[in-house]
């Protein structure tokens, strides 16, 4: 059951409103010096990832929202009706259909499902699926068919203000009138309501700027609390009760907060003159939305938090705000329907970074994640637990790599230590290696359990089980520095270096001749791919192969990464490769197309020092500047739609065919949407962003098109577009023409 999700739209005043809080925000912005509050505000952008629905609302001005059942959000809209939208579909109810006026100001949701508008020709009922049940007006009662506010009490009895007081009305009809009694012109006329139940109340917004307390019950002016003036002169724009039951009052140039006894304006630190909202909306732990005239602002412990057009709202006149349980944050603006979706990848707040950096991570088969910074820690049953083994004056000392072996153990390789094996709760350091007080980087276990250690000084240790082995230094002189390792399928191991490409297979140490030897490369890391190719994540080159004595290349030249500079590889059960990159976010590999996430998915620009696939498909991320991530796929497909195609074609001529896609509520944007296609019995084409197709069409007759959309996290859509077009040759080789030039011959 919602009761605070009907709020009062934004009428703005004067212009002067509008260049008072722009210069508030450019001082805000511009002229104020990084705080801790900016950082606290930074903290809380990354949550959202912004998304907004102007195709399916174009030029739209939406004044009211609300949702009901979970996953349909209804909007009143100012001239354009009442739209039910489930994410995918649309239906739109206006005066033709039975509302009293397409002009509505209220929308909200009685708890027995009955969703309630208020409009500026009386107030309707309607159905869930958006039938019109009835039409209420002045002739059957209310104080006024001009309404402006709505509220809804947890008996399912309904406030509404308007012109001449206050009506309530209550779950079998009845409307009971008060507030009558207040006229003195447009400055008595009520515009906003909240139920405050707790307290026993209405509070009642005016334009005059006061805000009255009436009894709930009775609907007599309260006893307990006084009628208050906040903004002299000014419209009462709208009311809410956060979930500490205070309430938030919203002015044409002021926002205040009154807990019970005091008054509190609630402002950027360090601004000047007025600061008004015109819609509001609680969110959970005391926290507040407020829709302003340049963007949306979220409150939280006493720090205000802006989004603008600038992060994707469609229009900075946000007149009204719902917050689902889920989290999301839709905003009503001027100019359509934006919401605030929260991001996919969670900041998991691990313990005991280095320097605020998250070196290493590894999904056990347990469903335990560890981390690795300045200790090592692994959460399990929602509680982080670490092993303790930092030490405070070694400020280099951290585990650099983490695996599990084959009897269920977990392995660490700490800078300047050695390695840790721990299991069952229990742990001890492996017999030290050879030389102690240098870096590892890099440890694998070999399928017979051999361990091997790369190292800065002497290469490679191994380890036998009773203790460490050097292995012998390539011919060519000493090995750089080791910072990867991987086993092939012969066996071979594979040394990736800060200088170089190496193999020790039968006892020999050898350079492997690199393609582009003349650019330098680093080998962060080497994998073994389930076709047995070998990969290669380089600084320099980007993903590099090899397989039967080729090598391939990805990089920011030749492909569909944006970097060649890669840090981490892994594949998840899907057979799908996931690439960690220096600064370039997160990428896919994924039936040859490459899906890239980064700020528009909700991942900030971060150095991705390591990964690992987790349960359920969850990508977890050490980076080296934001912290220790989880990334959670969504599991809903997108929709495919062939936007146009020709009925039939020339052979010899390209089909041009346009399509189009939607993924539910944005979760990808259209235009991050990637399709796979094929003609006829035909191989499915890699994933690609093109949605204009230039395809030749090599026999004449009929030909079966299909099409698939897929979606950022790999979803692709079950059942394809299809569609059918005929090819006929030109006249001069078609059979007719034929025979009869063979006859006049």
């Amino acid at each position: 059951m919602r009761l605070r999700l009907t709020h009062c739209p934004f009428e703005y005043r004067s212009i002067r409103l509008m260049s008072t809080v722009v210069a508030i925000l450019f001082i805000v912005f511009f002229q104020t010096k990084p705080t801790e509050a900016q950082t606290e505000s930074e903290k809380n952008r990354i949550k959202w990832v912004v998304r907004d629905l102007y195709d399916q609302f174009p030029d739209e001005h939406v004044r009211s929202l609300t949702e009901y059942p979970e996953g349909v959000i209804w909007l009143g809209t100012w001239g354009e009706g009442l739209v039910r939208y489930d994410g995918r579909t649309r239906k739109k109810i206006r005066e033709r259909n039975g509302l009293p006026s397409d002009f509505i100001r209220r929308v909200a949701v009685a708890p027995d499902g009955t969703v309630w508008v208020a409009t500026r020709e009386g107030a309707a009922t309607l159905s869930p699926d958006g039938v019109v049940l009835s039409n209420i007006t002045e002739k059957d009662g209310l104080v006024s068919d001009d309404l402006f506010g709505m509220g809804v009490d947890s008996q399912g009895r309904i406030w509404l203000t308007g012109n001449n007081g206050v009506s309530q009305i209550d779950p079998d009809g009845t409307i009971h009138r008060f507030a009558t009694d207040l006229h003195e012109g447009r400055k008595y006329r009520g515009r906003s309501i909240a139920v405050d139940e707790i307290r026993g109340v209405v509070w009642v917004g005016w334009e005059s700027g006061r805000v009255i307390p009436f009894e709930l019950e009775s609907g007599e002016p309260s006893e307990e609390f006084s009628p208050m003036i906040f903004c002299a002169s000014q419209t009462v724009n709208d009311l809410d009760l956060d979930s500490h039951n205070n309430l938030w009052v919203a002015c044409d140039w002021g926002t205040f907060l009154f807990d019970g006894e005091t008054v509190q304006s609630i402002r950027p630190e360090n601004s000047v003159g007025d600061w008004g909202s015109g819609g509001l909306c609680a969110g959970p732990n005391g926290t507040m939305w407020l829709g302003l005239q340049v963007g949306l602002g979220y409150y939280k412990e006493g720090n205000l938090t802006f989004f603008d057009w600038r992060d994707g709202i469609l229009q900075d006149n946000v007149n009204d705000i719902h917050v689902s349980d889920g989290g999301t944050v839709w905003t009503g603006t001027t100019g359509g329907l934006s919401f605030l979706t929260p991001s996919q990848f969670v900041p998991m707040n691990a313990p005991h970074p280095t320097h605020y950096r998250f070196i290493s991570v590894l999904a056990d088969s347990q469903g335990r994640v560890w981390a690795g910074g300045a200790d090592l820690s692994y959460f399990e049953s929602g509680v982080w637990h670490s092993l303790g083994l930092t030490d405070s004056s070694l400020a280099s000392l951290y585990p650099t790599t983490i695996l599990e072996t084959r009897d269920g153990r977990i392995l660490s390789a700490w800078n300047h230590r050695g390695v840790y094996a721990w299991k069952d709760g229990k742990g001890n350091w492996l017999p030290p290696t050879p030389i102690v007080d240098q870096r590892f980087r890099c440890l694998i276990e070999s399928p017979g359990g051999d361990l091997y250690l790369g190292n800065d000084s002497e290469g490679i240790y191994r380890f036998d089980g009773n203790g460490w082995h050097v292995l012998p230094q390539p011919s060519e002189g000493d090995m750089p520095p080791v910072l990867s390792l991987c086993l092939d399928v012969e066996g071979a191991l594979w040394i990736g270096t800060e200088e170089g490409l190496f193999r020790y297979q039968e006892g020999e140490t050898q350079r492997v001749d690199f393609p582009n030897e003349g650019i330098e490369t680093l080998f962060h890391e080497i994998i073994l791919g389930p076709d047995n190719v070998l990969y290669f994540a380089t600084e320099g080159h980007g993903i590099v192969t090899f397989s039967g004595g080729n090598w391939k290349t990805f990089d920011k030249y030749n492909s569909r990464l944006t970097t060649s500079k890669v840090y981490a590889l892994e594949f998840d059960e899907q057979d799908r490769l996931w690439v960690g990159t220096r600064s370039n976010g997160l990428y896919r590999l994924q039936d040859g197309g490459w899906f890239h996430y980064k700020r528009t998915e909700g991942l900030p620009p971060a150095r991705i020092s390591d990964l690992s696939i987790g349960e359920n498909g969850r990508v977890y991320l050490a980076t080296y500047d934001q912290g220790f991530l989880r990334f959670t796929p969504e599991r809903s497909p997108p929709e495919t739609r062939i936007h146009s195609i020709p009925k039939d074609g020339l052979l010899g001529e390209n089909l041009v065919i346009r399509l189009s896609g939607a993924d539910a509520w944005q979760s990808t944007k259209s235009d991050r949407l990637q399709y796979s296609w094929k003609m006829d019995d035909g191989l499915w084409s890699a994933p690609s962003p093109a949605r204009v197709l230039s395809i030749p069409i090599e026999n004449a007759g009929s030909h079966l098109f299909q099409v698939v959309a897929i979606d950022m996290d790999g979803n692709v859509d079950p059942t394809p577009e299809i569609a059918t077009v005929i090819i006929t040759p030109p006249f001069w080789r078609h059979p007719t023409t034929l025979i009869l030039m063979a006859l006049l011959g």
